[in-house]
């Protein structure tokens, strides 16, 4: 099979797309900037070489990552600024008809090491919504209908909690979030994370998540008996 040599290819698209640069296409940014955000550079490289016959280097990788990474920034940021936009003086808002989704957010924070800038906590959150399916119960050999987290889609900051907060206010909303006909936000015991969900998710049912509920329970019994606490 031949290998396609990206470094000199050339698509019709790359003006418009404004990375004739580069010379990528659009389905084929996209795809490598996906790979990019789950494995190193270096490794996107290898396995565009391996699976895709695709010859590239890893740093035309990482300018393609920070190019396209700029462009949806600015959509991101339009989008949030939309819904938190308060309605002009006078203007008529439509009100919102009730659907049947069942939506979810969770949210968490995460340290990662920055080079030349130390380790920072990166902010991710994810919106989503909950559909029964039907999963084969190994023990009573019936099936069972759960509940399963459908169409997750996913925002992340690395910075403070208000503008993050904002940030997944935005895409709540771009995912229908006041429509819902339940809502639920899922996070652990972290003061910012309540403090933003006080301040745009109010309305929505709040859960501590199991791993981290035992964790604090665990502590205050710990707190509350000493030694006497057995392990759990």
């Amino acid at each position: 099979m031949p290998v396609l040599n990206v470094e000199r290819g050339f698509s019709p698209l790359d003006n418009q797309l404004g990375v004739q640069d580069l010379h990528w296409s659009e389905e084929l940014a996209r795809e490598t900037v996906w790979l990019s955000g789950l494995v190193a550079f270096g490794d996107a490289a290898e396995i565009l070489q391996e699976i895709g016959q695709i010859r590239i280097s890893k740093s035309s990788v990482w300018r393609l990552a920070q190019k396209w990474g700029v462009r949806f920034q600015k959509v991101e940021k339009k989008q949030t600024e939309q819904a938190n936009t308060l309605p002009e003086r006078g203007q008529i808002v439509e009100g919102e008809a009730i659907g049947t989704a069942c939506m979810r957010v969770s949210l968490d924070g995460a340290m990662l090491y920055v080079l030349k800038e130390g380790w920072k906590e990166l902010k991710v959150g994810t919106a989503f919504e909950v559909e029964p399916i039907k999963v084969f119960d190994k023990t009573t050999l019936e099936e069972e209908q759960v509940g399963r987290a459908q169409g997750v889609s996913y925002v992340a900051h690395l910075g403070g909690p208000e503008e993050f907060g904002k940030q997944l206010w935005g895409e709540a909303q771009r995912r229908e979030w006041t429509k819902a006909f339940d809502t639920e936000v899922v996070g652990d015991g972290a003061a910012w994370i309540w403090n933003q969900v006080a301040e745009y998710l109010y309305d929505s049912h709040q859960l501590v998540d199991w791993y981290h509920g035992t964790q604090h329970l665990d502590r205050a019994a710990g707190g509350l008996y000493g030694d006497q606490v057995l392990a759990r």
